[in-house]
């Protein structure tokens, strides 16, 4: 606790405090401001994947963590006629392209749900994904999420983003 030697003293603190919490609002504002006028990255959520339109691509950056295990991968959904995934083990290794069956969207769909909804974690796996939907070859809409629930290898009718890639992936010796 301070002890003030005058009221003049205890006044200068308080009017120090006052004008330190004026400036700290400022900041937050024009920090708000900023980010949302002059900020390239999109907020806006992005589209499932049985709504992409055509010509869009939609990346994601999965990284999973665990006991045993410390990865990431990005997988490129195109569309064209057909929806189809690029998968890349990075840094820097590509595994190959396939085209997704209807089950396998409404699975993908159904995990991005599972992603958006609010689920317990405790799990020592821990997922991070990052959504980036582009049109024309720029940003619309972005998305992250971390799970560490591990309800997905448990959940019927998903797909998995590490289903995706054990189709890609060479055969374990």
């Amino acid at each position: 606790m301070r002890i003030f030697h005058s009221q003049t003293e205890c006044g200068r603190v308080t009017h120090f405090r006052s004008l330190m919490r004026t400036l700290h609002f400022i900041a937050l504002f024009l920090a708000a401001s900023c980010s949302s006028m002059f900020c390239a990255e999109p907020t806006a959520r992005v589209d499932t994947f049985s709504k992409l339109k055509q010509g869009d691509t939609l990346i994601v950056c999965f990284h999973s963590s665990g006991c045993f295990h410390n990865e990431t991968h990005e997988l490129a959904f195109r569309k064209t006629s057909e929806l189809s995934v690029s998968v890349v083990k990075l840094p820097g290794v590509n595994l190959g392209t396939l085209t997704l069956s209807k089950s396998d969207i409404a699975g993908l769909d159904r995990l991005m749900e599972f992603y958006r909804s609010k689920h317990s974690g405790g799990c020592t796996t821990v997922d991070e994904i990052t959504f980036t939907q582009q049109r024309d070859g720029k940003t619309v809409a972005t998305e992250q999420f971390t799970d560490d629930s591990g309800q997905t290898h448990s959940m019927e009718g998903i797909i998995l983003f590490r289903t995706l890639i054990m189709r890609l992936s060479p055969p374990r010796q």
